[in-house]
């Protein structure tokens, strides 16, 4: 009888698992090639039973509040288009998809050009945008090609937020791509993956996130999967797919569905979390502090090379500083062992 029960609930387990509703929102019109390719790599994964696909450009709208709030999760692909109905209500968001947030919903969204859709880098957000509200950003910073010199990001490198499912670098099908978004976020963000490598001008630029709180669950990705260079294996992870794009959405889903990316398990010490705004910078920037854990400590920015070539203390919650003197390029802000980029335009 025991090993009657323990079947049982190993089954119910098992199909609780893998019985989770998925809405695909295909938003993108540019390329129906790239809709297939995403499309036939979440086929892949163990949720390929579960998916319903919605196209914006047959329906001729988004989809509506009674439609999306019967799934689990929604994945919003906006695909090189910039999205076609995703900011129908403006900078505020679709009115539905965040009463479906608030109502326990989850989404991947995911794209270039969402954000340069509506604004031009460098831009600060507020509590007036969906993008500060609902995904965790605080400042939109730049785009690949457009603010790296015309070069293009040759690849994007995870954190250490990620487990091992998740690719560690991924590569593109061209050389290096275009117009893939960098952003800052916001505290109680996680930045997943950032822009690479270490050589490449906009190095540790966040190109995909994650925002929860008791409003929202979101991962965001600023870049196009379709995009992915499929032509090598991926790391075999613990679906052992069979190249990065189909293990980044098997990774990515699992990680929303299961609740796998605990906020509480953040690396980045909120206590001592600060902001370089804006960034890139001319002459000018702040250091702002969420809190007086930093004040009176010295700051430190050292140039590309590792050699030291400003310094200063925290005397306030935001300190402003001249880096007049200095030529155009990256730099690092040192405070207590936490570091972070400053590009000098």
């Amino acid at each position: 009888m025991k090993k009657k029960l323990l079947f049982l609930f190993s089954f119910i387990l098992t199909v609780t698992c893998y019985s989770q509703s998925i809405l695909l929102v295909v938003d993108n019109n540019t390329d129906d090639t790239e809709n297939t390719t995403f499309t036939n790599a979440l086929s892949q994964t163990t949720y390929s039973s579960s998916v319903t696909v919605y196209n914006t450009v047959d329906q001729g709208e988004a989809p509506s509040l009674a439609f999306i709030s019967s799934y689990d999760l929604v994945i919003w692909y906006c695909g090189d288009d910039s999205s076609i109905n995703f900011w129908d209500d403006g900078k505020t968001g679709l009115t539905q998809l965040k009463t479906y947030l608030k109502d326990d919903g989850k989404l991947w969204l995911i794209g270039k050009d969402i954000i340069y859709n509506f604004y031009t880098a460098p831009y600060n957000f507020t509590t007036d945008d969906f993008l500060y509200n609902y995904v965790g950003l605080s400042s939109y910073n730049m785009q690949s090609y457009v603010d790296d010199g015309n070069t293009g990001a040759p690849q994007i490198d995870k954190t250490s937020e990620l487990s091992n499912d998740f690719p560690s670098s991924i590569s593109w099908v061209f050389d290096t791509i275009y117009y893939i978004d960098g952003v800052d976020v916001r505290d109680g963000g996680k930045e997943l993956y950032t822009m690479g490598p270490s050589s490449y001008t906009s190095a540790g630029e966040v190109t995909m996130t994650h925002f929860k709180n008791d409003d929202t669950n979101v991962i965001a990705s600023f870049f196009n999967p379709a995009e992915i260079d499929i032509s090598s294996g991926g790391p075999s992870g613990k679906n052992a797919a069979v190249n990065d794009l189909v293990d980044l959405i098997q990774a990515t889903t699992d990680a929303l569905i299961n609740n796998t990316l605990n906020i509480e398990s953040n690396n980045i010490n909120q206590q001592t979390s600060f902001k370089i705004l804006p960034n890139p910078i001319e002459n000018d920037f702040n250091i702002l502090l969420s809190n007086d854990k930093l004040l009176n400590k010295n700051f430190n920015i050292f140039s590309i090379t590792g050699k030291k070539v400003f310094q200063g203390k925290l005397n306030n919650l935001q300190t402003s500083t001249n880096l007049e003197s200095l030529s155009k390029g990256i730099y690092f802000l040192e405070i207590d062992g936490f570091t972070k980029k400053i590009v000098k335009l």
